[in-house]
């Protein structure tokens, strides 16, 4: 077709132009399935909840950098993956969209925590400068061990929780960041037949996948179960008899805390040792949470807190789980 305001340069591009076109070559794969990912948070989150040692804890601030959601396995093929991460503030009431992906058969499925990079995209109640601060990069106790060739690690945030936790006769505050990124893969649920891993996608089909983020997790004793062991006490005792007791308990001061003053039995120092599945089970030794991936010794409060019960809060489908891994640090 001729344009007469196209002349001289407008009508050789436009020939190129529709010359590629014309040279693509047609995607002769059947219709792939999609799959709506989204998250949400439990009561918990958006309304507080009481512990069983007589704490309320209210959340003031849960935003999360959550995305780069993947199909994988021999049996799969995927169509498209996100790459990006979304800032959400888990406060809102309605599940928020992480991304729409497409893909066919027997596929598994993983997403990340990980700080958010320069295309992130920002959900509802989350600020550009939320954002601007979660992408400046820094370090702490876990980004700077794991950095290469003895060079600590700096990474953005991917994680701001804070709230107030109300006791009898006292109150403290908590502001929290999580630097560490991470790896979700090969995520399932557990079905009355057993193990069911991954989704069956089918041509054209859609099916729909929730992470639902249980803040409670954070002060769980025993994070093998769910709504059981919560404790507030000894996060307590991280401020005002561990640390400098300002009021505020900060992840520093949780590191100053021995692992078994979270013993299930309310016991300190000196006290028994923890009953199976709860903190005591990983002093000493690498977390089974990131299936032997390296993680520091669970000898105090701030390590479980932060490798083991931070990482636990996310649930594929509501109720499922998926192998943990450390993910690879990226910088802004």
């Amino acid at each position: 077709m001729f344009h007469p305001h196209l002349t001289g340069h407008g009508i050789i591009v436009l020939a190129m132009v529709n010359g590629a076109v014309a040279c693509l070559p047609k995607d002769t794969r059947p219709p792939p399935a999609s799959v709506f990912v989204t998250t949400s948070s439990d009561d918990a989150v958006r309304q507080g909840f009481d512990t069983d040692d007589g704490w309320h804890i209210n959340f003031n601030r849960f935003v999360v950098s959550i995305g780069r959601s993947s199909f994988d396995g021999d049996a799969c093929n995927s169509y498209s993956d996100a790459g990006y991460m979304r800032v959400l503030d888990l406060q809102q009431p309605e599940p928020q969209k992480v991304s729409l992906i497409y893909g066919l058969g027997q596929c598994d499925f993983g997403f990340r925590i990980a700080n958010p990079q320069t295309d992130s995209l920002l959900g509802e109640g989350v600020s550009p400068a939320d954002e601007l601060y979660m992408q400046t990069a820094g370090n702490d106790n876990y980004t700077a061990a794991r950095g290469i060739a003895g060079v600590g690690a700096s990474t953005g945030i991917n994680a701001i929780i804070n709230g107030i936790a109300t006791g009898p006769g006292e109150q403290k505050t908590f502001s929290w960041s999580f630097r560490q990124n991470l790896e979700y893969t090969k995520c399932f649920v557990e079905a009355d037949a057993g193990i069911d891993e991954g989704l069956n996608l089918n041509g054209s089909a859609s099916d729909p996948v929730n992470i639902l983020v249980r803040g409670e997790t954070l002060f769980q004793t025993n994070v093998t179960l769910t709504g059981t062991s919560l404790r507030f006490g000894p996060m307590a005792l991280a401020d005002s008899q561990y640390g400098n007791n300002d009021g505020s308990v900060t992840i520093d001061e949780l590191g100053l805390v021995p692992i078994h003053v979270l013993a299930a039995d309310g016991s300190t120092i000196g006290g028994l040792a923890p009953p199976s599945g709860s903190a005591g089970d990983y002093v000493g030794g690498d977390s089974s949470v990131f299936d032997g991936s390296g993680v520091t010794a669970m000898n105090n409060l701030e390590a479980f807190v932060y490798s083991v019960a931070f990482p636990m809060m996310f649930h594929y489908r509501d109720t499922g789980q998926c192998v943990t891994a450390i993910a690879p640090t990226r910088g802004r």
